[in-house]
């Protein structure tokens, strides 16, 4: 998995902070996403740490929002001062551009975030066919368990109905001989 995001990130934040244009994230190539191979866990915890990292970014984008709109209307209340708004205005659209950046770098870690979520519900599937299978097969295995044991219990029924008819007749035949005897 790319983890180019997180240095991204903290760019983005230090564009916003010191009027740095900001970087954009590219979302990984399908050939690149496509051969690796992620566990649940992993996944998770990327998807996690992703979409923490974007409300951060999407935090302070509002923040400098709403300084960005105090500042303009500061501005438009003193309209004496001229040279300060055109210098305020010119200031506030470097801004803007950098909240543009912003929001296009955020679009495209949504799409990344899109595409690991993807991924991981994949896994998540696969794990879960292959526990339905292993408990399919367990079940079986227990049924068969205990149609071995009922046709033994059968078994041992069926002897033990004859070794007491054996039984009774040696009994019969020692009561027998012991009358005789006496």
């Amino acid at each position: 998995m790319d983890t180019s995001h997180t240095a991204t990130i903290g760019r983005s934040h230090r564009g916003l902070t010191e009027s740095m244009p900001p970087t954009i994230v590219q979302p990984p190539s399908p050939t690149d996403s496509a051969s690796e191979d992620i566990d649940s866990e992993t996944a998770m915890n990327t998807v996690y740490n992703l979409l923490n990292e974007l409300g951060d970014l999407n935090r302070s984008n509002r923040h400098m929002a709403e300084r960005l709109a105090e500042k303009f209307n500061t501005l438009q209340a003193r309209p004496d001062k001229e040279q300060l708004l055109e210098e305020e205005n010119r200031e506030l659209r470097k801004n803007v551009e950098v909240l543009v950046g912003a929001i296009r770098e955020q679009q495209g870690m949504a799409k990344e975030y899109e595409a690991t979520l993807a991924r991981s519900l994949e896994a998540f599937r696969a794990v879960a066919f292959e526990r339905h299978e292993e408990i399919s097969d367990v079940q079986q295995k227990y049924t068969e368990l205990l149609r071995q044991e009922r046709t033994l219990n059968e078994r041992l029924r069926d002897e033990n109905v004859v070794l007491r008819g054996k039984l009774k007749e040696a009994a019969a035949a020692i009561r027998l001989s012991l009358a005789d005897a006496d």
